[in-house]
């Protein structure tokens, strides 16, 4: 089995009724899951928030694993990360 460690950020748009919503934006591979928490930090500062999360997976059979949890900043979409 692989890892793979990616992060995503949120930022606020407005939607078509020109509300302020929380989305998520493009995710990000990272190399490792220190790279992806340390991303995350970075672009929490920037953004309303972000989260990395790592995912095993095996290229050979296209099996894939739970979604761990490794860190979140700031605002992150409501069922994310469960509790």
């Amino acid at each position: 089995m692989n890892t793979a460690y990616i992060v995503v950020a949120f930022s606020y748009q407005l939607n078509a009724k020109k509300k302020k919503e929380l989305k998520a934006e493009t995710p990000i591979a990272c190399l490792s899951a220190a790279d992806a928490q340390s991303r995350a930090e970075r672009l929490a500062g920037k953004k309303s928030g972000a989260i990395a999360v790592s995912q095993e997976y095996d290229e050979d059979s296209g099996e894939i694993g739970k979604v761990s949890h490794l860190v979140s900043y700031g605002e992150v979409l409501p069922g994310l990360i469960e509790d």
